[in-house]
């Protein structure tokens, strides 16, 4: 019977360069946890290691597939472990370049086993995952559909890691930094690069105004724009009288970097 798992997840005059920092710091939990709910009968006085190593990689490569090849997935369980309830024993996988170790335990006295995940598996998932979120998170800011993302292949899973993922879209690099929340996999991440946040170019635009006493509420549309070079958008301004103007705007380049101006005729 094969083993079952559970998943446990510039400014002078009109011109002004912008940074690009996302007020949004998403915590995200990551699906990490892997284990056997099924467990099968060997009907002998020992272990058979060559069974429990079957079991184990059949449902690893199903449920691996998308983040290991199943031909780079193997088992090795100690050989001659005696029958004995409740008794346990680890076996070694090798998943890649990732190490991982499967614990066995004993049910009874006749050989029925059950098998869990218990070291590793958050370091082979945790890259998939993120890229996955990260992919989302993108194509629900920016409108595209199914975002190709990269992440380092290898991360150390450590409290307060952090790393960074990037994503082309239509030729801009867009980039996320991540930041591990704990050792279990809970990552907040954040845009940092490739995007023009409208929220923080009207903060520097009201600035501008003020420096020029103007005191102004300016309004720059979509939240989260992609960063393309020669792009042109506007923003809207409402003085303290209820006065409206225009102010044209146009990046420069992926960092965010923009050029922006009051229409000549609303100057």
């Amino acid at each position: 019977m094969a083993g079952c798992m559970r998943w446990a997840t510039r400014a002078r005059g009109p011109w002004y360069p912008i940074g690009v920092q996302n007020l949004l710091f998403r915590p995200v939990f990551l699906v990490l946890l892997l284990a056997a709910s099924c467990s099968f009968s060997l009907g002998s006085k020992k272990i058979d290691s060559k069974k429990v190593e079957t079991l184990i990689k059949g449902t690893l490569d199903k449920k691996l597939a998308g983040n290991v090849d199943p031909a780079k997935i193997s088992i090795e369980c100690p050989k001659d472990i005696q029958i004995e309830k409740d008794a346990t024993f680890n076996c070694e996988v090798t998943a890649g370049e990732h190490k991982l170790v499967a614990t066995v335990t004993q049910q009874d006295d006749q050989g029925t086993v059950a098998w869990e995940i218990t070291d590793g598996i958050v370091e082979l998932t945790i890259r998939s995952g993120t890229q996955d979120l990260v992919s989302q998170y993108i194509d629900s800011s920016l409108g595209t559909t199914g975002a190709s993302v990269e992440c380092p292949e290898k991360i150390e899973i450590k409290k307060g890691g952090q790393f960074e993922c990037t994503s082309v879209v239509d030729g801009v690099t867009v980039r996320a930094h991540v930041e591990q929340q704990n050792d279990q996999g809970n990552v907040s991440y954040k845009l940092v690069g490739g995007v023009v946040f409208s929220e923080k170019l009207g903060i520097i635009v009201e600035a501008e105004l003020g420096a020029q006493k103007v005191k102004a509420t300016v309004d720059c549309g979509s939240p989260i724009r992609l960063s393309k070079p020669g792009t042109t958008f506007t923003c809207n301004a409402v003085d303290s009288n209820g006065q409206t103007a225009t102010i044209d705007v146009r990046i420069n380049d992926e960092s965010g970097d923009v050029n922006w101006k009051l229409r000549a005729n609303e100057k």
